[in-house]
C-alpha cells in the first residue's frame, strides 16, 4: 500500500524518468487512438470538507473530484469539448473503492467505479504523453486548482491494447518510486 500525505502527489510519468528503458512507456499509450484502461484502487483518508481531486490526468484534464461527503464529480475534457459528471456521495472516507477509466478506440471513454459506469463520453483526445497524478488536480509547480487529497493506494495497473504494460502493487519502492511488477520501468513517482 502507497498512504499519500496531503500535499504530497505522486505521479504516473514514466516517460518523465526512464523514456529510454523500454519500449512499453505505459503514459505514451493513453490516448484515442487506442484501446486503454486504467485501474486504481484507492481509499480517502481524510474528511471531506473541502473539494479534494483523488487522481487526475493531464494535460488533457480528467479528475475525479469530491466536493464535499455528499457530492463527487468527474470531469472530462474530450475532442468534443468538457463533460462531467455530478454524483451523490459514492466515494466515502475509509473505504475501498475501484476506479476505472477506459477508453474504446475512435469511440468511447468510460468511468467506472466500484463496477459500475457513472459517465460516459466520446472521443477521447489524441494525446503523445499523459500524466497521472494521485492525491491532486495538478502538478505542484502549476498555479492552482491543488485540491490536494490524503488517500491510500493499494493496485494501480495499465492495460492497452489487452496488454498489461504497468502493474503496482506497492509493495516494493526504490528511492521515492514505486516498482512497476511488470518489468516495463513504469514506475510511480513522488514529485513533492
Amino acid at each position: 500500500m502507497l498512504s499519500i500525505n496531503k500535499h504530497d502527489v505522486w505521479a504516473f510519468w514514466p516517460s518523465s524518468i526512464c523514456e529510454n528503458f523500454s519500449d512499453k512507456i505505459a503514459n505514451k499509450y493513453i490516448s484515442g487512438e487506442y484501446d486503454f484502461e486504467i485501474y486504481t484502487k484507492f481509499s480517502v483518508e481524510e474528511d471531506v470538507d473541502q473539494r479534494l481531486t483523488i487522481i487526475s490526468m493531464l494535460p488533457t484534464y480528467v479528475s475525479y473530484d469530491l466536493y464535499n461527503q455528499w457530492v463527487n464529480g468527474i470531469v472530462v475534457n474530450t475532442d468534443d469539448g468538457v463533460t462531467g459528471t455530478q454524483l451523490e456521495g459514492l466515494v466515502k472516507q475509509g473505504k475501498i473503492h475501484e476506479l476505472v477509466w477506459k477508453n474504446k478506440k475512435n469511440s468511447y471513454f468510460e468511468v467506472i467505479l466500484d463496477s459500475e459506469i457513472i459517465h460516459i463520453t466520446k472521443n477521447f483526445p489524441m494525446n503523445k504523453e499523459m500524466q497521472i497524478l494521485f492525491g491532486a488536480g495538478n502538478i505542484p509547480s502549476h498555479e492552482g486548482n491543488h485540491n490536494y487529497c490524503a488517500l491510500n493506494l493499494y493496485e494501480f495497473k495499465i492495460t492497452v491494447n489487452n496488454e498489461l504494460l504497468s502493474y503496482h502493487t506497492f509493495d516494493k519502492f526504490i528511492e521515492n518510486k514505486s516498482v512497476d511488477i511488470t518489468g516495463n520501468c513504469n514506475f510511480i513517482h513522488k514529485l513533492t
